[in-house]
């Protein structure tokens, strides 16, 4: 595949998220809203443009070099965001763009590459992501012409009535030849009820020029679900821990109950393992093989050998060897390293010490830097 300049609509103001914090660095399962986005889109040599606005300061902060920026002072439309990225895009060595709103984490990788392959083939010119709704409520409509050819997208407020009956919509991801993109966006109008530039336009002036589109359908329409509340950040997360899960249990793991087992993205758990509910287990925690951890727990960012059990505990940054029992109710604090064939019982809080192999502290134990 050719590279892609992926480009990411950030700057929205997210006042229905009631927060202080930018939108687009919310979490679900472990990662922000950008993060699972920009983990979504298809292998590039380009980093990713994201396009902010007020949150300009947060975005840079937690994102550094790692991506370039375009800053939309003005809340104009996505068109107009995409505008302000106009002068990164020219100076990327991609001939396809994939324009992706940053607040959508259910995306995946296929989705995004099925989308770009059109464009990227040559076999069109704009490649737009659509869904079938039921209800299409809110969502721009796709047209599309008697042969059955996407013409352009009409947005819900200046839609006729015969428009809203398509159930066919966008769903906010494009993939745009780079040279027609740049041309497009300076053509984009906002002779619209809103008054806006809308980024769909693209699609209708790229038809008119004698130009190819084609619509790429989600198969999966619960994929496009953007975030513009709490409510949908919690539904998110169930659909992102339910994806989780499954590969979990794909690669030979044992969840007694997924519905009410917590894991975030990249935590990495050893075939033959047992998983009771009400656990929770966050990214960079590392468990081994034939490991059964009870009801209960709290694993953050820690490591743990093969055969052990873990039983209503809190691990933080912790280490555990192999053959070894934690519980019920241990406290393992950062920079704690529990030996192989090792015991730590009932109400025994470790910080930042060395347990040996074989070492058994059995009760009501308090050991800090310690060997």
């Amino acid at each position: 595949m050719l590279p892609i300049q992926t480009c990411l609509m950030a700057a929205g103001e997210g006042t229905r998220m009631h927060s202080k914090k930018s939108k687009v660095l919310h979490e679900i399962c472990g990662r922000t809203l950008l993060d699972w986005v920009m983990a979504a889109a298809p292998e590039s040599g380009e980093r990713p443009i994201v396009i902010v606005g007020r949150n300009e300061s947060a975005v840079r902060e937690t994102y550094g070099e790692r991506v370039r920026y375009a800053v939309q002072h003005e809340r104009l439309g996505t068109g107009h965001a995409v505008m302000m990225a106009a002068d990164e895009i020219k100076k990327s060595g991609a001939d396809a763009v994939l324009i992706v709103a940053g607040d959508m984490p259910l995306f995946r990788r296929e989705t995004l590459e099925k989308l770009c392959e059109g464009v990227v083939s040559g076999r069109c010119e704009a490649a737009v992501l659509t869904a079938i709704l039921d209800d299409p409520t809110g969502y721009g409509r796709i047209l599309r012409d008697e042969a059955g050819h996407v013409v352009g997208v009409v947005e819900q407020k200046d839609a006729s009535p015969e428009q809203l009956l398509i159930r066919e919509t966008n769903v906010s991801g494009y993939c745009v030849r780079r040279d027609l993109l740049l041309d497009a966006l300076s053509r984009l109008t906002n002779d619209n009820a809103q008054k806006e530039y809308y980024i769909t336009d693209i699609v209708g002036i790229l038809v008119s020029d004698g130009r190819t589109a084609e619509a790429c359908v989600a198969e999966d329409p619960s994929e496009c679900l953007g975030i513009n509340d709490r409510v949908q950040v919690a539904a998110a997360e169930r659909q992102m821990r339910r994806r989780i899960n499954e590969k979990i249990m794909k690669s030979g793991v044992t969840l007694i109950d997924p519905e009410n087992t917590y894991i975030e993205a990249d935590v990495v758990i050893g075939c033959d393992s047992v998983i009771y509910p009400n656990n929770v287990i966050t990214h960079g925690t590392r468990i081994g093989e034939n490991c059964v951890i009870r009801s209960g727990c709290r694993i953050d960012s820690s490591v743990i050998g093969d055969f052990v059990e873990i039983t209503s505990s809190v691990l933080l940054s912790a280490k555990v060897g192999a053959h070894t029992t934690v519980g019920p109710f241990a406290y393992l604090r950062p920079a704690s390293v529990v030996g192989e064939h090792a015991r730590i019982g009932d109400f025994v809080e470790i910080k930042n010490s060395f347990v040996g192999d074989g070492t058994k502290v059995s009760h009501l134990t308090y050991i800090g830097d310690a060997d």
